[in-house]
């Protein structure tokens, strides 16, 4: 449940951060976030090296055949895992958990790998965590956005009206002087065809 979990956290934290995701909802939706990397070197760091209440033969989850790959990719080696619970139980509890049930997330105890995580996530998903935080911003870059949007709108109106109305304007000055050009040929003309009468 673990592995399947932890995989299903790191799958998604890729497709958000992904350029090319085809994933309906969420793909592309934060590429070049940097908040995507802090969460993915976090959840990868709460899973690796010793456990903070490690047991005597076993402290690590590779011992428990739990391993990460270069690419963050978390599988799990059952085999491996029921020999370290079949031979070092205690460790295995101890190491996971410390020893210890439902502490909860203000607790300053070590709690090993499950607890400390736990703690950990909880910080994260809290409402003053990085995901709220970074949510708020947006949310307050999108009003500010909107309001811009709405200001602009407002200035291109008025901008349209103005040109609307100088080019009214212009057509009625070049309507103005195609009648007096009409006018002054026509009396031109007359002033011509008097003086060749003559």
């Amino acid at each position: 449940t673990m592995v399947t979990a932890y995989q299903n956290a790191f799958d998604i934290l890729k497709e958000v951060a992904d350029p090319e995701s085809t994933l309906d909802t969420y793909g592309q939706t934060l590429v070049g976030d940097s908040t995507v990397v802090y969460l993915r070197s976090q959840l990868k760091s709460m899973f690796t090296g010793q456990s903070s209440t490690g047991g005597t033969d076993v402290n690590a989850l590779w011992q428990m055949g739990v391993s990460i790959d270069q690419y963050g990719k978390m599988s799990l080696d059952e085999d491996k895992l029921n020999t370290a619970l079949s031979d070092h139980f205690d460790d295995v509890v101890k190491t996971m958990t410390g020893g210890y049930n439902n502490l909860g997330s203000y607790s300053t105890l070590a709690a090993g790998f499950a607890g400390d995580a736990f703690k950990k996530l909880t910080t994260i998903t809290s409402a003053t965590g990085i995901l709220q935080t970074r949510s708020d911003n947006a949310s307050q870059k999108k009003v500010g956005y909107e309001a811009d949007l709405e200001k602009l709108d407002v200035r291109m109106k008025s901008l349209l009206a103005r040109y609307t109305k100088q080019f009214g304007n212009m057509e009625s000055l070049i309507a103005q002087f195609n009648v007096t050009k009409s006018s002054l040929k026509s009396t031109f003309d007359a002033m011509n065809k008097a003086s060749s009468s003559n």
